[in-house]
This record gives C-alpha cells, structure tokens and sequence, in this order.
C-alpha cells in the first residue's frame, strides 16, 4: 500500500536575522537620524519590550502619553535612551508614574504623562534633555517627529526596529478637529491640541512621539492612524506649568 509522504521543511533563522527582515516588510517612514541627532528621545518599554515614545525633560522625568502607562505597575515600565536600534541604548527604571487628571481614552487635549525614572540618566551626547516652546508655534510651521512606529504600510504584524525621524507641517486646528471628526468621531481636537499633516498614507508613530519645532518640544503624539489624515498631539506649551510642577524643571 502506497501512503503519501509529505516532507515538512522548517527554516529556522537566527534571532539577529529577524529585525532586518521585519524592518523591509515595514517599509519604515523617514529618515533614520543618528542617536546625537535627536538624544531626548526615548522609548517607554513594559516588561522590556517597547511600546511607546517619549521626551526626556531632564535626567530624572520622561514626558509621554497615559495611554502607554496607565494601569502598570511601575516597576513593570522602563525606559530606553541614547540609542538608533529598539534594544540598544542605556535602561532606566520606573518608579513613579504621574498622569494628567484631565486625561482620559477620549480627551487629546491633557493626554500626557510624567514618568519618574528610579535612577537619573547619565547625560551625554546621545542622551539630553529638551526645552518646552516659549511661544506658540503658527499653522504651517515646519516640525519634525521622531520615534518608533511609523511605517508606509498598514501591517498587523509590522514592528519596526529601527529609530526614525519624519518632517512634518503644523495643520489648522479646526480642519483637523472636522477631519478627526468624521473618522474617529470619539476623538475630540481643542485648541489645547497640535495637528501636524501628513502628506501621504503611512501609519503614525506610537503614541508618545516628540513633535519639535526649532529645537524644542511642543507636542506629545496622543492619536494617529495609518490613514492620510493628521496626527493629533498635545500641546506641551499650554500644559507646561503642570509639566514643571511634576518634574521639577
């Protein structure tokens, strides 16, 4: 009696083969700056593995959305600083997590957090702290955003590994707030927020992302899709009293 044999192959890579494979498929926007190009970016990580962006305000807070953060036990958080790979970089601890009390899952508009780390940083010239915008910043302007997340296609199994930076154009506020309005419609744009505009589909940063404008931090990435409409951040600059209040800067 003949059976039919089936011959099952398993190709087994080597762990460092995979990001290099995932980052293709990702097709990752931006450019990929160098770690002294952008050293107040770092990445918010629970149970080690990354899952948002953040700014570093001085050697002992990080700036971040609640999103990321709410509901943790600190010491399950961490942070990832001076580095242009996902895992490279030096690691701070947790120990305290401080979150707007006007945020909420529908509210951008105070959609921050302050991450107290357990150990300050050790400043150099991949890992600084940025300054808050002193004045408003007009429609137009041009900023950039710097992260992990954003990528060209909108993949379910996409991970970029990779730091990128992406330059972008302040949009008005009130064709942002109609945009926002049909697509994401629990998705409330104040005037306590930025929108920055994307001038072609790819997927957002993860939330937390720096918006800077001439060296400065003026928005926190709180909403964003893989679609062509803008991206919905915090204003810093109307938040910045609570800001220092909480970090001490």
């Amino acid at each position: 009696m003949l059976q039919a044999a089936f011959v099952l192959c398993l190709v087994i890579l080597p762990w460092s083969a995979v990001p290099e494979i995932r980052v293709q498929e990702c097709e990752s926007a931006g450019d990929q700056p160098a770690a002294e190009d952008v050293p107040w970016q770092a990445m918010v990580q629970f149970k080690k593995i990354g899952i948002c962006n953040g700014a570093i305000l001085n050697t002992n807070y990080i700036l971040t959305a609640p999103d990321c953060v709410r509901d943790k036990v600190p010491s399950d958080l961490g942070v990832r600083v001076g580095y242009r790979r996902r895992y490279d970089g030096d690691f701070a601890g947790v120990c305290q997590v401080i979150i707007h009390p006007q945020s909420s899952k529908t509210n951008q508009s105070s959609n921050l957090a302050v991450l107290k780390l357990c150990e300050p940083l050790d400043p150099s010239e991949t890992i600084k702290e940025i300054g808050i915008i002193d004045k408003q910043p007009k429609n137009g302007a041009e900023a950039f955003i710097s992260g992990y997340g954003s990528y060209n296609n909108s993949v379910y199994y996409c991970d970029p590994l990779t730091l990128r930076k992406k330059a972008v154009q302040l949009y008005d506020l009130k064709a942002c707030a109609a945009e926002r309005k049909l697509s994401a419609p629990t998705i409330s744009v104040t005037d306590l927020n930025f929108c920055a505009e994307k001038k072609e589909r790819l997927c957002s940063f993860y939330k937390g992302a720096p918006l800077v404008v001439d060296g400065k931090l003026a928005g926190i990435l709180s909403f964003g899709d893989c679609s062509t409409e803008p991206d919905v951040f915090v204003n810093v600059l109307y938040h910045k009293k609570w800001v220092q209040a909480n970090t001490k800067i």
